[in-house]
């Protein structure tokens, strides 16, 4: 029994070992603000949200993010009164990067890489100054 456990141990620490890597690419932010000054977002309903390797990540209601520049791939925001998280073989701070009025992915300021959605979700929020 004392071996069967110990296997079953071991596999199970091999698994952990294994979580898969988001994707990532470089990201050069450029602050700055938008036309007529800095702008806020608030998320009028909650949205999920998944990384490139589908760890899911709700963005919700009420949740207050602040322009803080932009990529290639859309603007920046930084959360404000929330925290958000990127997760693959590792866990990392992330601001959302939005195209339009959609999600399209994760900036890591850690990194300076950015890291695409599974796919964009439109968002429902309004903007204050």
């Amino acid at each position: 029994m004392r071996g069967a456990t110990t296997i079953v141990i071991l596999f199970l620490l091999g698994l952990a070992g294994c979580a898969e890597r988001i994707i990532q690419s470089p990201a050069d932010l450029v602050p700055g603000q938008l036309a007529g000054g800095a702008v806020s977002i608030i998320i009028d309903a909650d949205a999920k949200v998944r990384s490139s390797v589908g760890v899911a990540r709700t963005l919700s209601s009420g949740s207050v993010w602040d322009y803080s520049g932009r990529i290639a791939e859309g603007a920046v925001y930084r959360p404000r009164n929330t925290v958000l998280t990127v997760e693959g073989a590792n866990v990392s701070e992330a601001h959302m990067v939005l195209q339009d009025r959609s999600f399209v992915g994760f900036y890591l300021p850690v990194q300076g890489t950015f890291s695409p959605a599974e796919e964009p979700v439109a968002l429902q929020f309004s903007t204050t100054r």
